[in-house]
Formats: structure tokens, C-alpha cells, sequence
């Protein structure tokens, strides 16, 4: 990400940027020294989210802002449910409470509960829809098996159960194909916004 960083800030001439790497959970960056911090879709894969937040609360200055994005529930995410579905058909392997899980704050009350805990206010919630396009239900299926929860999932199982997790993904998303077997998936995202 900072490398695709860097080539968009290069592109546009762009000299007042720096990029730093840094866990989320322990930034490595000076008190109130942000005007703002953006995270989209990332919060849900955090151990600590209440950590996290007072990080980012810590990293900002006074009346700073926080924008983040997470998913909705499942059966409005097609883009997590599809993938996610087909492993608990097949496999019967159910993800334990504590996993991380892109749909982990569908619940707004825990975000809400953690923006308070961390000492942010006005918190505002948006709910937004995304829409991704591929240009087949096999091109979707491939991309679900490169990413995240599913590689490591589909990485663990026998090749003839893999497959089969995949013949069940590229079957249900052919059921979002539009415009001679493009596949539109519509995702509800979550937006929240909140000062410092």
C-alpha cells in the first residue's frame, strides 16, 4: 500500500507527504500530530480495537478528525458472504467469536461504544453502498482466493475440498451476473465519521 502510496504522491508532485509504517495498535507516531486519519476497512481486523482507537484518538489534534469504513452484515456484503458461505456449506467450519471478521462491526453500537471509550465525539454514521465489478464469476472466485480469511482457509484444505469451496463461490456469484456474465456485487459499507 505505501509503495502504490508513494507512485500516486510522485505522480501528482506532490512534496509535503511523508509515509511511515507502523502497527496500528502501537503507532510509532508523535502525539497530536495529525489533522486527520483515514481507515477503510480495516478497523474489523483489529485484536484491540479499543487500543487501536485510543492510538488514533492519541495521534490527533485537538478537534481532529476520524473517518473509517467497515462492512455490514453479511447478507449485505456479497463481497465477504459469497466466499464465506460456501466454506461453512462445505466445510462446516465455523470461524471461532474471536477471529478476525470483515464483518465483525456490522453492530454499529461496538464502534460507537469504542469511539466513546477512546474520548472521540460527534460521532456520525453513514451507510453507503459499494459496488465492485469482475468480469466473470470465475474472475470473482479468483480474487476471493487471493485474499485474507479465504486464502488461509482455502490454503488449509484437501485440493478436491478447495475446489469445491471455489466451484461453489463462482456458482453463487453467477447469480450477480449482469451485462453478458459480468458479475456486480452491491456491498453495504458502514461509514463513521468523529473529532478528537
Amino acid at each position: 500500500m505505501l509503495a502504490i502510496a508513494r507512485e500516486r504522491i510522485d505522480a501528482a508532485g506532490l512534496t509535503n507527504i511523508d509515509l511511515v509504517e507502523s502497527d496500528a495498535e502501537s503507532l510509532s507516531v508523535d502525539a497530536h500530530s495529525f489533522d486527520a486519519v483515514l481507515c477503510r476497512w480495516g478497523l474489523m481486523f483489529m485484536p484491540d480495537l479499543d487500543g487501536v482507537m485510543r492510538e488514533m484518538h492519541r495521534a490527533l489534534k485537538p478537534g481532529g478528525h476520524f473517518a473509517t469504513a467497515v462492512w455490514s452484515v453479511a447478507d449485505k456484503v456479497p463481497m465477504c458472504g459469497l466466499a464465506r458461505d460456501a466454506i461453512r456449506h462445505i466445510t462446516g467450519i465455523v470461524p471461532p467469536p474471536n477471529a478476525p471478521d470483515p464483518i465483525k462491526l456490522a453492530d454499529t453500537s461496538i464502534l460507537e461504544r469504542a469511539f466513546a471509550n477512546a474520548g472521540f465525539r460527534d460521532v456520525t454514521i453513514e451507510r453507503q453502498i459499494v459496488t465492485f465489478e469482475f468480469p466473470s464469476a470465475d474472475a470473482f472466485a479468483d480474487f476471493r482466493g487471493q485474499i485474507g480469511g479465504t486464502r488461509a482457509m482455502l490454503s488449509k484444505m484437501p485440493g478436491e475440498v478447495a475446489r469445491q469451496v471455489r466451484d461453489a463461490v463462482v456458482t453463487s456469484a453467477q447469480e450477480f451476473a449482469v451485462d453478458g456474465g459480468v458479475v456486480r456485487l452491491s456491498n453495504e459499507t458502514i461509514c463513521f465519521g468523529a473529532r478528537a
